[in-house]
């Protein structure tokens, strides 16, 4: 990491995941071979797939217009099950 003046700061601001192997917080080890121990990432993924799907679900009744969210913001490509056309 580049420069070398500042080390933590680069590490901090300009270095990618890749960079931090092994994370320690108050001398217990919260991140081993850059993998999260502190959370369950299955479950947080659906919870955020779930949170988003209900968002969707709701964006025509919060338009003014009553637009579907492919109306109001495309996908940048088409694909397999899209409703753009």
């Amino acid at each position: 990491m580049q420069p070398t003046r500042e080390p933590l700061r680069s590490l901090i601001y300009a270095a990618a995941e890749r960079a931090v192997r092994h994370v320690f917080v108050a001398g217990r080890q919260v991140v081993r071979d850059g993998k999260v121990l502190t959370m369950d990432y299955a479950a947080a993924a659906a919870g955020v797939n779930d949170s988003q799907q209900r968002a969707l679900a709701k964006t025509s009744s919060l338009d003014w217009a009553g637009r579907t969210i492919d109306e109001l913001a495309p996908p940048a490509f088409r694909y397999v099950g899209s409703n753009v056309r």
